[in-house]
C-alpha cells in the first residue's frame, strides 16, 4: 500500500504510509491531542517510522495533503498471558518489535481535534489491521492499552471486537493532573472490517 484514496462523505482522503518528513505534523497533531506526560516525543515517532514503516499510517486530505491523523503499530511475540510491563510510552520499537510475531500492538492513534467524529480514527486503524494482516499471517490478534477516560476512542475499540483484558493502574500520568488508568484491550482477528 503506498497510498489508497478513500471515499469520504464531506472531503477526499488519502491514507498513506508515514515518513520521516511528516514529523512535525504528527507532533502537532499528538502534542494538541494529548497532554504533557502522556504525549510520546519526537524520536519515539521517528523510531517508529524507520524501524517499522509498514506499522505507521497517515491519513490526508486529497486536496491539500494536510494531514488529519496517524495510527502506528508494532508486531509483538506474546506467548500466554499479556505481561502488564509490556506497556510503556515512549518505549523503544527497537527493543519489541518482532515482524515474525503473532500481535500487532496499536501504539498510538490520534485525529486532530477539528476532524474527530468524521469516522477517520475508524479508518485508520481499519487500513492499519487490514494492512498488517494480509503482510503479516502470523499475526493473529491485535492487543492496545486506551485512557480509562478516553470514551471516543473505548467506543471505536469496542466497535472492532476489542475486548478488555485488564486494567492498568494509573498508566497515564499528565503533568500537573490526576493520573488515569489504563485498559489493556485485545482483539482476535477474525472479523477485521466493521461497517463505515
Amino acid at each position: 500500500m503506498n497510498s489508497e484514496s478513500i471515499r469520504h462523505p464531506i472531503f477526499p482522503l488519502t491514507i498513506r504510509f508515514a515518513e520521516s518528513i511528516d514529523i512535525q505534523h504528527i507532533m502537532n497533531i499528538e502534542t494538541n491531542g494529548f497532554p504533557p506526560g502522556i504525549a510520546e516525543k519526537e524520536e519515539t515517532f521517528l523510531e517508529r517510522i524507520r524501524i517499522f514503516p509498514e506499522g505507521f499510517l497517515l491519513i490526508e486530505s486529497s486536496q491539500n495533503r494536510e494531514v488529519l491523523g496517524y495510527v502506528c503499530g508494532e508486531i509483538w511475540d506474546v506467548s500466554g498471558s499479556i505481561a502488564e510491563s509490556s506497556f510503556l510510552l515512549d518505549h523503544r520499537i527497537s527493543e519489541s518489535h518482532n515482524p515474525g510475531g503473532n500481535s500487532v500492538y496499536i501504539s498510538s492513534m490520534a485525529v486532530r481535534r477539528d476532524r474527530q467524529n468524521a469516522k477517520l480514527g475508524t479508518l485508520l486503524l481499519s487500513s492499519l489491521l487490514g494492512s498488517i494482516s494480509l503482510q503479516f499471517p502470523n499475526v493473529i490478534q491485535s492487543i492496545l492499552i486506551v485512557g480509562r477516560d478516553w470514551k471516543g476512542a473505548r467506543h471505536l475499540y469496542s466497535q472492532f471486537g476489542y475486548s478488555e483484558l485488564f486494567v492498568s493502574n494509573n498508566f497515564f500520568k499528565p503533568i500537573n493532573q490526576m493520573a488515569m488508568d489504563g485498559i489493556v484491550m485485545k482483539k482476535e482477528f477474525f472479523n477485521l472490517p466493521i461497517d463505515l
